[in-house]
């Protein structure tokens, strides 16, 4: 995957990089970021409350601007795998559902995002659901939304 037209690409070529040796800088420099943000949300999330196979793509969706993750499942292998998540601000909600979608991540196979409320009419709460046992999809759908939105510095 290039990083051609990324923030990274424009911080490499900055230093003077050209061609082959821009894309590689790029992508330190993209490693270096993610690395460092790993490292600000150690203790972060409530990881002795979590299922495991959650944490990389609840940790992916946290990365998009107003939606925060609130609860999930993986399901263990017989039921829908679930992260339930809200949104403060509507137009952030494409950067998750554009990777939802199996023309841009073909491992989206089966999953989708649905809204709900309660009786009460409360603020709608939205749920990610992919099929039982899909932890690898969920993984590769963290990796894509992970690199689309990384926050830079």
């Amino acid at each position: 995957m290039s990083l051609k037209g990324t923030a990274f690409y424009d911080m490499a070529t900055d230093t003077g990089a050209r061609g082959e040796e821009a894309e590689q800088l790029a992508y330190q420099l993209m490693e270096e970021q993610e690395q460092a943000y790993l490292y600000s949300l150690e203790g972060m999330l409530p990881y002795d409350d979590m299922d495991i196979e959650c944490i990389a793509i609840c940790e992916a969706i946290n990365l998009i601007p107003d939606v925060q993750t609130r609860s999930s499942c993986c399901g263990h292998g017989e039921r829908p795998f679930k992260i339930w998540f809200s949104v403060d601000d509507l137009k952030q909600l494409p950067d998750l559902l554009y990777w939802i979608d199996t023309c841009h991540s073909p491992e989206a196979f089966g999953w989708q995002v649905t809204v709900e409320t309660d009786c009460a009419k409360q603020y709608p709460t939205f749920c990610l659901e992919g099929p039982a046992g899909a932890y690898e999809d969920a993984d590769a759908l963290a990796e894509r939304i992970c690199f689309d939105n990384f926050p830079d510095d």
